[in-house]
């Protein structure tokens, strides 16, 4: 049996390394986990929703602590909008880990401008603070499947796309958010007469 190790020491070292490496970093995610309390704070998230893009004309704002969705019509014949669909509002319970899609106004009416809070959210005040009152941050998260036998021999590679709430290197994962056009607006800090 000695002789077995003894000859074949390189390729079980081949194969017990990568197997070692896979064990050290599942257990140092799983220990973030446990060193840091889980989210409490509600998030507010916007989904199919692009800011950025001149041609949206759905806009969320926080005033005064609260979510003020706005719908701006085009002014002219030569401006048209090309994301006409409205975007998706939701509020996300991490300790539920349950999502919630809220109503917004109708905006179907293309030459009216809306400027109103969603009436699910009338007596909720919101904070736009990047970070929750706990310390969370909400972020995409991307992963690649890629490992150190992959980049040496070839092979497929998956990757993963997700968003997550963050503190301190742990992540507990959004599991409802899209992968694309989600949009931090905001944490729920207070709650009036539902």
């Amino acid at each position: 049996m000695k002789s077995f190790f003894k000859e074949n020491g390189v390729l079980i070292a081949g194969i017990l390394l990568p197997l070692l490496l896979t064990v050290v970093f599942f257990v140092s995610t799983q220990l973030n986990k446990v060193r840091v309390d889980p989210p409490k704070y509600r998030l507010i998230y916007a989904s199919q929703y692009y800011p950025s893009s001149h041609n949206h004309p759905f806009v969320f704002t926080v005033e005064d602590n609260r979510v003020h969705f706005k719908y701006f019509p085009h002014d002219d014949e030569h401006n048209h909008h090309y994301h006409k669909n409205p975007p998706k509002l939701h509020i996300y319970d991490p300790v539920d880990d349950d999502t919630t899609e809220i109503a917004l106004p109708d905006a179907s009416n293309e030459e009216d401008e809306i400027t109103q809070i969603p009436e699910a959210l009338e007596d909720v005040e919101v904070t736009s603070a990047t970070k929750s009152p706990d310390g969370f941050v909400f972020e995409r998260d991307y992963r690649s499947s890629g490992n150190l036998m992959t980049e040496m021999f070839g092979g497929s590679y998956r990757s993963r796309n997700r968003y997550v709430l963050s503190k301190d290197g742990a992540k507990f994962e959004v599991p409802a958010a899209q992968t694309y056009g989600s949009e931090f607006i905001g944490w729920i800090v207070d709650e009036g007469e539902q």
